[in-house]
């Protein structure tokens, strides 16, 4: 009945793991499992399988730590507001209107200040950078 439970709890552990992707709860997830097999093949009692869930955790904490620093868990996710982000498009003309390409969908853009005088950088072809976004539109301005 002990090893249903760990079994239980790893299950719980692994699907909030998959909601979330940082891989911490990854570690929990297997310290419950090797938990819920060990009670199962050496007929543990409760203190016993804490401790195996305890040592599970700390064992498979550095390999939840390894994947973490790979990438894997990181979300692709576009940060405007972190310190020193700079993001260059290259704008593209669809029909009438002047877009650009960030993160694989196409976005409205506009010129960060509107001096009529020298907007020859605003047209197809050239890479801008991005300034800020406002609503779905790219405020842009020359490199």
């Amino acid at each position: 009945m002990l090893a249903v439970v760990w079994l239980i709890i790893a299950i719980m552990f692994g699907i909030a793991e998959l909601m979330t992707g940082t891989f911490v709860i990854l570690a929990i997830s297997l310290g419950a499992f090797s938990a819920a097999l060990s009670s199962w093949l050496f007929a543990l009692s409760f203190t016993q399988s804490l401790f195996v869930f305890a040592f599970g955790c700390l064992m498979f904490l550095p390999l939840a730590l390894w994947l973490r620093k790979q990438g894997l868990g990181r979300s692709k996710a576009v940060n405007m507001a972190e310190p020193g982000y700079q993001q260059t498009v290259v704008l593209e003309q669809h029909g009438d209107k002047l877009v650009a390409k960030m993160g694989g969908s196409f976005y409205p853009v506009k010129a960060e200040t509107s001096s009529e005088a020298n907007d020859s950088w605003l047209s197809a072809g050239h890479e801008v950078k991005v300034c800020r976004i406002d609503g779905i539109t790219l405020i842009v301005a020359p490199i």
